[in-house]
């Protein structure tokens, strides 16, 4: 490295910030990440957002945003179930560029159950068709929640296939 040392990288690229690049055929890429801010999403969104745009990341899907209300976040949108109880560690959803467009099917609100922190969206272009959901699980409850999430997971896969895909 020429004696030099390297600038250090942004706390959240490093630790939580994962990066999955795919391609389905020759179609443009699709980026994705994935990030666990913990709390103090207003304090943290500007690095994700950054971090979000430098690496060509189309959706984030970010857990434990504490938020109460639908940020506004310049050069994307948001999508998520906010934590309007005040419960810590609550709040989960996804920050998506603008030139995404995501469906939501009727059916998917309506069978979302209350007690777990989800939020799905739909993705269906020419070249590919994507339901994804971000969950956040309260630790100590994973045993409590798994088979309920499971089938809860069925249940609205089959709702985005039947309806959309």
């Amino acid at each position: 490295m020429n004696g030099g040392t390297a600038p250090p990288e942004p706390k959240l690229a490093r630790k939580t910030c994962h990066i999955n690049r795919s391609s389905v055929g020759s179609s443009p890429k699709l980026r994705l990440a994935h990030i666990n801010i913990g709390g103090g999403f207003h304090k943290k969104i500007d690095e994700i957002s950054k971090i979000a745009s430098e690496n060509d990341i189309d959706i984030v899907a970010i857990s434990e945003t504490f938020l109460q209300d639908d940020p506004v976040v310049p050069g994307f949108q948001w999508v998520g179930k906010n934590n309007n109880e005040g419960i810590k560690r609550k709040g989960v959803g996804f920050l998506l560029t603008n030139k995404i467009r995501v469906f939501i099917p009727d059916q998917v609100m309506e069978i979302m159950d209350p007690k777990l922190d989800i939020q799905w969206i739909g993705l269906d272009t020419e070249t590919l068709s994507l339901a994804t959901a971000v969950v956040n699980v309260p630790s100590g409850c994973i045993q409590k929640f798994r088979d309920e999430l499971w089938d809860y997971l069925d249940r609205t896969v089959r709702v985005f296939d039947k309806e959309r895909f």
